[in-house]
């Protein structure tokens, strides 16, 4: 067998994390307790209103309520998920041959139901976190790209040193981000200071066009 490239190595390698997201996802939708996934986003949702102030972090709370409800509730959507796939409980109860022989199903199919819409409200509150740290994210971007420029400059005038190695590993850090907040948004299993993600993911953003625009080549 011929060995992987570094392309077809980076390809396996996102495939076993797909996957393993995956089998997580699935197993939260189906093996966890509901009242266990209320409790984290609580823990979650406490922890960001505790670091950002009762006022900040109401504003971020109810934005996330308002999408949610604009997306899913008043969409219809939800209802029309739950209609799918959770059964008629009024229905399988007047039916005592159904219950014995189908009720764990049935118990599993709301259970997961109800663990889908938890997880899909989590990401709903982190995409309001996200928001909340935008301003941030761009003017430290900015910032950082145009000193980076200003040492690029300063470079093609002193003779100094453009290394080709950090402006690649700066390029690979910024394809990198896109997927480190889809994983921040998707991810259903975080501790509760999960809030500070996307703040660290901002500023190694802001570290990493600083150094991609300072080691950009002096000659075009």
């Amino acid at each position: 067998m011929l060995p992987l490239d570094k392309g077809d190595r980076s390809l396996s390698l996102t495939s076993k994390l797909s996957l393993v997201y995956i089998v997580v996802f699935i197993g939260v939708i189906i093996f966890a307790d509901p009242s266990w996934m209320r409790q984290q986003i609580r823990d979650e949702v406490a922890s960001f209103q505790q670091w950002t102030g009762p006022e900040a972090g109401q504003q971020v709370t109810q934005k996330a309520q308002d999408w949610y409800y604009f997306l899913f509730k008043n969409s219809g959507i939800e209802a029309l998920v739950n209609d799918f796939f959770a059964p008629d409980l009024s229905l399988i109860e007047s039916n005592t041959g159904l219950v014995n022989a189908g009720n764990p199903i049935f118990s599993k199919l709301t259970t997961g139901v109800e663990n889908f819409w938890l997880l899909m409200y989590q990401s709903v509150f982190r995409m309001a976190v996200l928001q909340y740290w935008m301003i941030f994210a761009v003017g430290l971007s900015l910032a950082a790209f145009c000193d980076g420029l200003v040492k690029r400059k300063i470079k093609q005038y002193t003779f100094g040193w453009s290394s080709v190695n950090v402006f690649r590993l700066s390029v690979k850090a910024l394809v990198t981000a896109p997927f480190l907040i889809i994983t921040y948004l998707s991810i259903p299993v975080v501790p509760s200071y999960a809030h500070f993600m996307p703040l660290i993911i901002f500023i190694g953003l802001g570290i990493a066009m600083h150094y991609m625009a300072s080691n950009m080549q002096r000659v075009f």
